[in-house]
């Protein structure tokens, strides 16, 4: 029988959440709300026709270095384009970071109730893990400050936080910045960053050349299935992460489909001005029960009950509404709801009602 590296015996696989087609499998029922992932309600921008040519090159390796999609992120974000790496989703730029830069011995700092990756990354290469408790359902900069140690070499900040959807601002993320050594990578992760209300920390990396800020395309630009994300960084990390990166880690019908997703402008607007109509709707729809709502700059919302909210959760399943019970964060009585189309959101109130 063969023995994994003790690290790899404690890592947990990660758990997504329901799928409709295992709901209805489980409750028997064909009709599905989902909004436990924080995907995009109104799809994807991209359709069958726009991948005809990637398909008709089906039978060649993809060529990520010379595509345009690199080109047109520069551009949007008004980057260098060789400050630009391409990730199979942000979690293999996470895991590209880890790799390169952390080891046995070495330490990663982040907040207890976030992204469940920043730890699987660093127990992947050995590293030991070091969180500090949220503090008002937000990352407490100043508890992560005083827990920096002469071992911790890396730093990862969800910003908006997952799943929270709290964020921290410029003037924060600089105090804590000033006091981060410079041999110490500090992740900026802002896969909700186009749904808040505070500006991508982009900024700061002419500054803090130790910064790297990550994107995804799995969550406004509708392209989860695709699985493609990006890093931004200072160039000689990106060189680093060149070493590190798989061959062809990100496949054709994905760069091409990033490539329509990011252009597309009406799909964009669309799914922003629905973001903000519908939040603000759930939430005054929320104050008529006995729950607390934390305010979220993000695409999803943190729901906290008096109780543990399973017997919420699965009410809501026998009722063809799936959410995320929050217990795997450490916050038993929360659950994350996805902001959806205005039908979605309805039928989630009424059927939380039901199962209150």
């Amino acid at each position: 029988m063969l023995n994994p590296k003790q690290n790899i015996n404690a890592l947990h696989a990660y758990t997504p959440g329901k799928s409709k087609e295992e709901a209805a499998k489980e409750f028997g029922i064909l009709t599905w709300v989902k909004l436990a992932s924080n995907e995009n309600p109104f799809g994807s921008p991209v359709s069958i026709q726009d991948l005809e040519p990637a398909l008709k090159s089906a039978a060649l390796y993809p060529d990520q270095a010379t595509h345009s999609l690199k080109q047109d992120i520069a551009t949007k974000n008004a980057v260098p384009v060789n400050t630009i790496v391409l990730g199979n989703g942000s979690d293999d730029i996470l895991q590209m970071l880890a790799l390169a830069y952390l080891g046995e011995g070495d330490e990663l700092l982040t907040s207890e109730c976030t992204f469940s990756v920043y730890a699987h990354v660093a127990h992947l290469v050995g590293a030991r893990v070091l969180t500090t408790p949220l503090k008002h359902d937000a990352y407490d900069l100043e508890a992560m400050e005083s827990a920096l140690t002469s071992k911790t070499k890396m730093v990862m900040i969800a910003n908006p936080n997952n799943p929270t959807g709290t964020s921290k601002n410029e003037h924060e993320l600089r105090g804590f910045l000033d006091v981060l050594p410079d041999s110490c990578c500090c992740v900026i992760d802002e896969a909700y960053i186009e749904f808040s209300s505070e500006p991508s920390m982009l900024k700061l990396l002419d500054e803090y050349p130790n910064v790297v800020i990550t994107r995804t395309f799995s969550k406004l630009y509708g392209l989860a299935a695709f699985r493609i994300g990006y890093g931004i960084m200072h160039p000689e990390v990106a060189q680093v992460l060149e070493k590190v990166r798989q061959p062809f880690n990100v496949n054709s019908l994905a760069l091409e489909a990033a490539k329509i997703a990011l252009n597309s402008d009406s799909f964009i607007q669309q799914t922003l001005e629905n973001n903000v109509e519908q939040m603000t709707w759930v939430r005054n729809e929320l104050s008529n029960f006995p729950c607390e709502v934390v305010p979220s700059d993000a695409n999803f919302i943190c729901i906290r009950f008096e109780k543990d909210a399973g017997s919420i959760v699965q009410g809501l399943l026998e009722r063809g509404v799936i959410v995320r019970h929050l217990k795997s964060f450490g916050l038993p009585n929360a659950i994350r709801v996805t902001i959806g189309k205005p039908d979605e959101n309805e039928t989630f109130i009424n059927a939380l009602k039901e199962s209150l």
